[in-house]
């Protein structure tokens, strides 16, 4: 996640535009993958996402705040099997201030990201709020961060058997 925050807010920043009484906004779309490695197979962990940005200016184009959704969909399925298929969703919001346009840090809000097993219950749960500094650090948490996908994954891979 930490890639995908940084890309966007470089992208984001990038453009520099004037927009004191209304905000600029962008949507787009990514798609990305990651290996969940299991004994004798690999599974792939899927993330398609729907991102929606505003950016708000003061009066001199200095940007003020930057606003991003993301909602989109989570996949799990075995390499090479993708009709067997776990499914998930993540939803969230994320805002970073910029006190005289320095970036100070941000703030992650809503259900990230959630990933039920059957037969096993929650497998990738992760809700509330997450602060970071300006170099990504978390400084606060709030909420349920149940990041169970890497320790579970002997139930994950016995599942794709």
């Amino acid at each position: 996640m930490k890639r995908i925050i940084v890309a966007c807010l470089g992208v984001l920043l990038a453009t520099t535009v004037v927009y004191a009484d209304k905000p600029f906004q962008s949507r787009f779309s990514e798609e990305f993958s990651a290996p969940i490695e299991c004994d004798e197979y690999d599974l792939i962990l899927a993330f398609s996402v729907n991102t929606h940005v505003s950016r708000f200016f003061d009066k001199n184009g200095v940007i003020k705040s930057l606003h991003i959704q993301f909602k989109g969909d989570v996949e799990i399925y075995r390499d090479g099997f993708p009709d067997n298929v776990l499914y998930g969703r993540r939803a969230d919001n994320q805002m970073a201030d910029f006190p005289g346009g320095v970036f100070t840090g941000f703030v992650i809000n809503g259900g990230f990201v959630k990933v039920n097993l059957p037969g096993y219950g929650p497998l990738y749960f992760d809700a509330g709020r997450v602060y970071f500094d300006s170099d990504f650090n978390i400084t606060l948490t709030r909420g349920v961060h149940h990041d169970h996908l890497l320790q579970q994954s002997d139930a994950v891979c016995a599942y794709f058997q």
